[in-house]
């Protein structure tokens, strides 16, 4: 449906290709080391099927994060996150459709920031820094990469040496929590060496026996956090290529009230750390000193035309890109903000509205799409459906024939009906071969149906569609009655799971989607 969507299959850099994920497995590769089975449904979602759909799994990960297993304490922040969108649904859908497909993928996989990179210009994987008309309101996303590299990152053990820096900037917070009487000579050299990383980029808040990207407990478990995505990153590339350069990179997703690339800019490499967004400052002071120049890329990842949409969009971008430090990225504050002051500053609203509808048409192009691709699904599952519940009649009508009492035989005296009886076997016997013709017919239509529902959602889409579709007649329960002398009844109905009759019935049961395009 969306071949635009299945991204590039590698690009170039210098003389080296990159290899990326590939529909439809969508693996991890040397460059692009970390993907999850959620990141892959999601890719190949946005590949096959309308937006619409890959809105509905973001939606559904709300159910998720009420398990037991991830509903924790720890785990607060992912709850949190998820009750926003869905709070937020309605403007999730229409924001997630006014972002360009490729730029999902990018977002996904973490390879927006090399995808911008002037290095890629004229290249089938190129994007742009902005895929709207102009600059504005909305949410953006910071990577970084290592200069001189073509908008790579580091390679796997650059990260397993970050990894270990992080580690003894966290073991310089611990001392500094000694008193300076009881300090070994460890102690002190990781608070001098602490205190020498601090100037990188917060000379004016350098204190020494302190750290100033950490000063508090939360702030300790956050970079804790930090520390185990490199080395992650590090495991996951020791087994295909050490020495390969990451195109994937850690993000950082913020928003801007008024204009992105006023905002956004306070993340680059000249400016200084001003007291927030300490675990981005700390990763840049880090590579500072490994010996590299770390290089950062803006990308504006969605133009927003409303007041009420900046939050959830924060919150939308923050999910696609795993941008959470729990994750895989620099945000430490749960997304999503409140912005009642946006809503009353005077702005030309409807001149966003234009240049997000008329100069870019991603938004009524992918709507449209959306609307077109649900209507064949949905009247795929509806012909299915009629089908099967034809089908399933049918075999109840010859199963009926085939046990159908029969009349006894006529006593040899009775030479007349006899001829009767003798007639009437052949049409049971004909009745019978009947029944084989229309049960082979079942099994015929079952294999296809299994091919079709394959062809329409490739996957385990279907308790998606449930939520999608219009409503139906409700379940498909079968009744057949037969009058006999005692007034009793027979009867059919569709059972999955008795096994012993050999024939499995259709039981779908649709629900109304209440997600509109």
């Amino acid at each position: 449906m969306a071949q635009s969507a299945q991204g590039p299959i590698g690009g170039r850099a210098g003389q080296q290709v990159v290899k990326l994920p590939e529909y439809p497995d969508f693996l991890p590769t040397v460059h692009v080391p970390i993907i999850t089975e959620d990141q892959r449904e999601l890719l190949r979602t946005i590949h096959e099927l309308p937006i619409m759909l890959a809105v509905s799994i973001l939606e559904g990960r709300v159910t998720s994060s009420f398990h037991p297993e991830i509903n924790t304490p720890e785990n607060a922040w992912y709850t949190a996150m998820t009750m926003k969108l869905y709070a937020g649904k309605d403007l999730v859908r229409m924001l997630t459709h006014s972002i360009p497909r490729d730029y999902i993928c990018a977002m996904v996989m973490g390879t927006i920031g090399w995808r911008i990179h002037p290095e890629r210009a004229n290249t089938p994987e190129a994007l742009q820094v902005s895929p709207y008309n102009s600059n504005g309101p909305g949410t953006y996303i910071a990577t970084m990469s290592i200069t001189h590299r073509h908008g790579k990152g580091l390679f796997g053990n650059e990260y397993k040496m970050l990894a270990d820096k992080v580690a003894l900037y966290l073991k310089a917070y611990d001392a500094s929590l000694i008193p300076d009487n009881q300090r070994t000579k460890d102690m002190e050299d990781a608070l001098r060496w602490a205190y020498h990383v601090d100037f990188y980029y917060a000379a004016k808040m350098v204190k020494r026996g302190k750290t100033a990207f950490i000063n508090a407990f939360d702030a300790y478990e956050k970079v804790s956090s930090l520390e185990k995505r490199f080395r992650e990153l590090y495991t996951s590339t020791t087994h295909l290529d050490p020495d390969a350069h990451l195109v994937q990179g850690m993000s950082y997703v913020g928003c801007a009230t008024r204009d992105i690339d006023d905002i956004s800019s306070a993340h680059l490499q000249d400016h200084k750390f001003q007291g927030s967004n300490y675990t981005w400052w700390l990763t840049m002071s880090c590579i500072r000193d490994i010996g590299l120049w770390p290089s950062v890329h803006i990308v504006h990842a969605i133009r927003t035309w409303e007041p009420e949409q900046l939050p959830i969009s924060e919150v939308l971008v923050t999910m696609l890109a795993r941008s959470m430090v729990e994750e895989f990225g620099f945000n430490v504050a749960s997304p999503g903000g409140i912005t009642d002051s946006l809503a009353s500053s005077p702005r030309d609203w409807d001149g966003d509205l234009y240049d997000v509808m008329h100069y870019r048409t991603y938004l009524p192009d992918q709507l449209d799409e959306s609307s077109r691709g649900l209507d064949e699904l949905s009247n795929k599952i509806i012909t299915v459906e009629r089908e099967s519940k034809r089908l399933t009649n049918l075999w109840i009508d010859t199963a009926i024939r085939a046990t159908k009492p029969r009349k006894p035989l006529p006593t040899l005296a009775e030479l007349e009906e006899l001829a009767k009886a003798i007639k009437q076997r052949g049409e049971i016997v004909d009745a019978i071969g009947q029944v084989d013709k229309d049960l082979q017919t079942c099994v015929d239509f079952f294999s296809l149906l299994q091919e079709v529902l394959k062809e329409a959602l490739r996957g385990n889409y279907l308790h998606i569609l449930d939520a999608l579709l219009p409503p139906t007649q409700g379940r498909c329960h079968f009744r057949r009655e037969e009058e006999n002398t005692e007034d009793e009844s027979a009867e059919y109905e569709s059972d999955d799971e008795d096994d012993s009759k050999g024939v499995a019935f259709a039981d779908y049961d649709s629900s109304t989607s209440n997600s509109q395009s």
